[in-house]
């Protein structure tokens, strides 16, 4: 899962994926917008069939949180299909 989400965030902001890891912060780190912010959000609810609430996007700070929230929200859907 945090592969696959350095990968997105390597190809939207033109970085090598050997650069990004779990602890980068989007803002600090990579220096991201809020738009840019806001698009890896839609970007990672598409490629993960998930929606991102948005009062959790303040919960959102470093890659390994949005992995971890994909895979609360996968795990979430999951269960729910059961």
């Amino acid at each position: 899962m945090l592969e696959r989400v350095i990968q997105i965030i390597s190809y939207q902001q033109g970085i090598d994926a050997d650069e990004i890891k779990g602890e980068t912060h989007l803002l600090r780190d990579l220096d991201m917008t809020s738009m840019e912010i806001m698009d890896l959000c839609c970007s990672i609810e598409e490629e993960f069939e998930i929606e991102i609430l948005d009062e959790d996007l303040y919960k959102i700070q470093t890659v390994k949180d949005i992995s971890d929230y994909v895979k609360d929200k996968s795990d979430d859907l999951f269960v729910s299909e059961k």
